[in-house]
C-alpha cells in the first residue's frame, strides 16, 4: 500500500505557512486562523488549488528518504526559515559577481541592498562551482536585487527535485511576483555542491522534519 504521509505532512505545513499576498483580497487576521484550523485549511486549499494542483488538490507518494538528504527536512521549516535559505542559496550563486565588484559606489549599494552580514556571507564563500555566470546587470539594479537573489535561490531549490509537490511548495512559500520570476530563472550552482549544501544547512541543530 503506498504510503501517503509524508505527503500530506507537506500540505498541512504548506497550508499553515504560505505567503499571504496569494490571498490580497483576505483580511490577514482571517488567514491566521484558517492556517490553524482544519475547515479552516480545507477552505485555503480550494482558493488555492490552481496555483498548487498536486499539493493541495493532487495525491503524489514522497519518500523523504529518496531526496537529496535533508532537503525534506529543510522545506518542511518555517517560510521564514526557507526563505533565508534561498536568500544564501542566490548570494552563492552571485557570489563570483559579488566579488568582483571593487568600486565603491558598487561596493555601497551591494552591501547597502544585502545587508553587512549577507554581503559578508558572499564574499567569504568559497570558489563556488557554477553551470553558467548569473545576469551580472542584477547587481547594478538595488530595489531589484533582493528579489532576484531569493528566486535564484528558488530556482536552485526547485532544480534538486522531481516532485511537482515539493516544487509547490516553493512555490507557495514566494509572493506572486516572485513566482512569475521564477519561471525565468535557471539553477545556476552546480548539483554536487548545492547538495552539499542542503545537507549542511539541514543538519543544523533544531531542524527536523
Amino acid at each position: 500500500m503506498t504510503d501517503y504521509s509524508d505527503f500530506f505532512r507537506l500540505r498541512t505545513k504548506a497550508l499553515g505557512d504560505f505567503n499571504p499576498n496569494w490571498l490580497p483580497q483576505c483580511d490577514r487576521s482571517l488567514l491566521y486562523a484558517a492556517k490553524r484550523a482544519t475547515n479552516g485549511q480545507r477552505w485555503l486549499a480550494n482558493y488555492l488549488k490552481d496555483i498548487a494542483p498536486t499539493l493541495l488538490a493532487g495525491l503524489e507518494a514522497i519518500n523523504p528518504a529518496t531526496e537529496v538528504e535533508g532537503y525534506f527536512t529543510l522545506l518542511m521549516q518555517p517560510r521564514s526559515h526557507v526563505t533565508e535559505t534561498m536568500l544564501e542559496l542566490g548570494s552563492l550563486a552571485y557570489s563570483p559577481l559579488i566579488k568582483q565588484a571593487i568600486d565603491q559606489k558598487s561596493v555601497e549599494h551591494i552591501q547597502k541592498t544585502m545587508g553587512t552580514t549577507r554581503y559578508q556571507f558572499a564574499l567569504d564563500a568559497p570558489e563556488i562551482p557554477l553551470r553558467h555566470t548569473p545576469d551580472a546587470q542584477m547587481l547594478k539594479i538595488s530595489e531589484s536585487l533582493m528579489t532576484d537573489l531569493i528566486c535564484q535561490g528558488a530556482a536552485e531549490l526547485t532544480h534538486l527535485t522531481s516532485s511537482i509537490a515539493l516544487q509547490e511548495r516553493v512555490l507557495l512559500m514566494l509572493s506572486p511576483k516572485l513566482a512569475l520570476l521564477l519561471q525565468k530563472k535557471s539553477p545556476v550552482i552546480e548539483s554536487e555542491y548545492l547538495m552539499q549544501h542542503i545537507r549542511t544547512t539541514a543538519a543544523q541543530p533544531g531542524l527536523a522534519a
